[in-house]
Formats: structure tokens, C-alpha cells, sequence
């Protein structure tokens, strides 16, 4: 009994989580700023290819509907 109250103690969960915090590698400054650059060109691009397939075929929809 007393190993199953171990396994569900805050503070062993709180130690095990702290140990796994220690083995992951980090990204630099530089690595970060390099990668959220890039995912919001990404984001842009594809907000511009929406947006510009979107006035397309509103184009086409009216020009089909005679408005």
C-alpha cells in the first residue's frame, strides 16, 4: 500500500518532471528567433494563397452568375 501512495505523490511527480527538465536540450536565441521567423513567413504565404485563390474564384462566381 505504501508503494502505490508513492507512485501517486505530488512531489515524486514534481522530482521526475524536474530530472526530465535537465535532459532536454534547449534551442539558443538565435535557433528561436530563426525558426518563429520562419513560421510566420510561412504564415503569411499561405494567409497571401488564400486570400488570392479566395478573390479568384469569387471572380469566377460572379463573372459565371452575371453579377
Amino acid at each position: 500500500m505504501a508503494e502505490i501512495n508513492e507512485k501517486r505523490s505530488p512531489m515524486k511527480w514534481f522530482r521526475e518532471a524536474r530530472a526530465e527538465f535537465k535532459k532536454v536540450t534547449w534551442p539558443t536565441r538565435q535557433q528561436t528567433f530563426r525558426n518563429t521567423s520562419i513560421v510566420l513567413l510561412v504564415l503569411v504565404l499561405a494567409g497571401a494563397a488564400i486570400w488570392g485563390l479566395d478573390q479568384i474564384l469569387s471572380f469566377l462566381f460572379r463573372l459565371l452568375l452575371g453579377v
